[in-house]
């Protein structure tokens, strides 16, 4: 399912606790106004009073939930009552998210929490935390917002609140869903689901059965997706308002529908859901089933139709801003128009689409270093405070030992002052006690130094790997994209004839393509790194991946003379995650070409084994030293190719990492002046793969 609508669908079920009616909100009103004429100085019920208004407008109404929290925050401060303070900060950060503010929205949640803990007021704490996490996983800090959802969590907990419960497992469920983790999503979910269920939770339910109906939906398991989202359908039906709900649960259903091939049921359930989103302004729904329709009717040879379905989506994704829908209804009506042979109108939805294409590639990438850089500052902050705190620990337990000495001299003085031989011989006895209570806590000292010291080397090895990476970043990023900058300047200024410009397209060509390897690769090894990114694998034919990959390279391998063969059988299948092994594949070729010469040869072949599949891409090249041999998947260093093309190294360690995610060996032989060989196996199949490592079944 489209990422974006996993995204929003996740923001609609932690925001929509609050709608109310009308009726309540000019209630309240009249209540305040009634309250302004009569309240008292220290009265905290007035203030109470247009929080509760503020509540009451919710996400329909912000313009005019926000100057009523204001005002209450101005008096709460003013009055000094601090539950009130951390309640009206909760609202206006709340509300600042649902304008799109996120920065304040952070500020004003931040100093929520903060304040509901001076308070003591666990369930301000509680909501203003999931709220804070809520923010960060929109802006794509996914570690931070699991962090806050599990400090949520544990504090609902504590106060034994089965809805607050319930929706931070939702919460939890869905941030690991958006990070297409969906084991590990749906041991949330299930969690929450018996919480629900335990305490007639309706609504909470039917938001997990959803969820549920997605993962299952990914996963491939089709009859559990039916069952989830028909249940979810039940549910959400018996729900006042329940229209934007219901809008989700009919667009999944009719995925799973068109995925099975049931192309009438899957109509008649997008029909319905743009039927729903139409009701509830829920766009992103509705220009998605619009897209679906129109692909449908294309596969059917309907392309008229197809077209004004398409044209239709576009529309509404444009009026909407839904940037991602833009992109991929552009996509099809480009392929429609063309096939229609309609070349002028192919062209303005292609030029759509590609405006746009870069645009969410860098949103993408930027909400990948967002991530990445959170989790960094979080643990190198936590490792921090633990150091600190371990030397604090180790301070205090010799300034006990120190006091305890101190107690017992004066103690054994006097005794010793006062006492008989008979108590001086004990005295003796208890100084050899002591004594060898003083050798275990000499020993427990020097014990607690050494794992001190442990962990300092720990963290100096992180920073090295960060120094590292960092100057990868710095050199070998910046210095092409600066020669760029430098000769497109010197254009500018005339300092190059056109002749002369067009001799240097080749090199600035291969400049660029090195540049978005090695970016394509960092931001790859760097994801792949965070704790809670999951991988997508499926079953997917290896032989027409590669042969998509060494397309890519037809270009370089025809200009060094190099033949490029994809020997692999046809039907040649593994289960993994296709675009990890793609980039294997890609990385793989492009070192292979690096070190060919002009007649030699690269070939890709593939065994099928027991329970896994092994590709080798062997070339005929100048081969690897031995020297190189052994570290050449652990080291962050690179040789020249043979027209001295230059790389980072980091391509490899890549390809090692990616390769055992996915359950699977890599190993190379090589010989110098014989040429290189790669090999790797992957797991045949979902069965395969289990067997092997059975933490990947989903526990019920």
């Amino acid at each position: 399912m489209n990422a974006r609508l996993i995204l929003l669908g996740l923001l609609f079920c932690l925001v929509s606790e609050l709608h109310a009616q009308q009726k309540i909100v000019d209630s309240l009103t009249a209540l305040i106004k009634k309250h302004e004429a009569t309240r008292r100085i220290k009265d905290t019920s007035y203030t109470n009073l247009l929080l509760d208004c503020a509540l009451a407008y919710g996400n329909s109404s912000p313009e005019n939930a926000l100057p009523l929290a204001q005002k209450a925050l101005k008096i709460a401060k003013k009055e000094g009552f601090l539950k009130a303070t951390g309640r009206s900060m909760q609202i206006i950060g709340h509300n600042y998210f649902i304008q799109g503010n996120n920065q304040k929205a952070l500020d004003y949640l931040e100093r929520a929490v903060k304040t509901s803990e001076v308070a003591e007021d666990l369930a301000g704490v509680a909501l203003a935390s999931r709220r804070f996490g809520m923010v960060n996983g929109y802006m794509g800090k996914h570690v931070l917002a699991i962090d806050w959802f599990l400090k949520a969590l544990r504090i609902e907990k504590q106060r034994n609140d089965p809805v607050g419960i319930s929706t931070c497992l939702n919460n939890l469920g869905s941030t690991y869903q958006t990070n297409k983790d969906y084991l590990k999503s749906n041991e949330y979910l299930l969690e929450g689901l018996k919480v629900a269920r335990k305490n007639k939770l309706i609504k909470e339910e039917g938001l997990i059965l959803g969820n549920l109906g997605s993962n299952s939906l990914e996963l491939g398991r089709y009859g559990e997706a039916l069952n989830y989202f028909q249940d979810a359908i039940k549910i959400d039906e018996s729900i006042e308002n329940g229209a934007r709900y219901l809008s989700y649960d009919y667009y999944g259903l009719g995925n799973v529908y068109q995925r099975i091939k049931r192309l009438e049921d899957a109509r008649q359930q997008y029909e319905k859901s743009i039927k729903l989103s139409e009701e509830s302004s829920n766009f992103t729904t509705l220009s998605l089933s619009y897209l679906h329709l129109a692909e449908m009717a294309s596969s059917a040879g309907k392309l008229e139709e197809a077209i004004t379905l398409g044209e239709k989506g576009f529309r509404v994704a444009l009026e909407h801003d839904r940037q991602r829908e833009v992109h991929n209804v552009a996509h099809f009506l480009h392929n429609a128009y063309k096939q229609k042979g309609d070349f002028q109108k192919a062209l303005g939805y292609y030029e759509q689409y590609a405006n746009l294409k870069d645009t969410i590639f860098n949103q993408d990438n930027e909400r990948k270093l967002a991530e990445l850089e959170a989790k960094f500052q979080f643990e190198q902050r936590e490792k921090a405070l633990k150091l600190e705190q371990d030397r604090k620990d180790l301070l205090n337990d010799k300034r006990m030992y120190r006091q305890g000495l101190w107690m017992y001299g004066l103690a054994l003085a006097f005794l010793l002052s006062g006492l008989t031989l008979y108590f001086i011989l004990r005295s003796r006895r208890s100084k050899e006690l002591a004594l060898h209570m003083l050798q275990d806590k000499n020993k427990e000292i020097v014990r607690q130094q050494v794992e001190l010291k442990e962990k300092n080397d720990k963290l100096e090895d992180l920073n090295q790997l960060k120094t590292k990476i960092f100057s990868i970043i710095s050199h070998d990023l910046r210095s092409p994209l600066g020669l760029l900058q430098d000769i497109l300047n010197l254009v500018d200024e005339g300092g190059f004839t056109e002749t002369e410009f067009k001799a240097l397209i080749p090199q600035l060509t291969k400049n660029v393509s090195s540049t978005n390897t090695l970016v394509e690769n960092l931001l790859s090894w760097a994801h792949s790194q965070l704790e809670g990114v999951g991988i997508q694998q499926e079953r997917f034919d290896l032989k027409a991946l590669v042969e998509e990959k060494t397309g890519l390279f037809d270009n370089v391998a025809q200009e060094k003379g190099i033949e490029l063969l994809n020997k692999l059988p046809e039907g040649f299948k593994a289960y993994a995650d296709q675009n990890m092994i793609g980039l294997v594949i890609k990385n793989l070729l492009d070192n292979a070409l690096k070190f060919c010469q002009k007649g030699d040869q690269i070939t890709v072949s593939g065994e099928s084994l027991e329970d896994d599949v092994q590709v080798v891409v062997q070339d005929t090249g100048i081969g690897i030293s031995a020297e190189r041999l052994s570290h050449i998947f652990d080291n962050i260093n690179s040789t020249r190719g043979t027209r001295n093309e230059k790389g980072t190294g980091l391509g490899l360690i890549l390809c090692k990492d990616f390769v055992e995610k996915n359950q699977g060996k890599i190993w190379v032989k090589s010989q110098p002046n014989h040429g290189t060989a790669f090999y790797f196996t992957l797991p045949k199949s979902y069965t395969a793969a289990t067997r092997v490592h059975p933490e990947l079944e989903l526990k019920d």
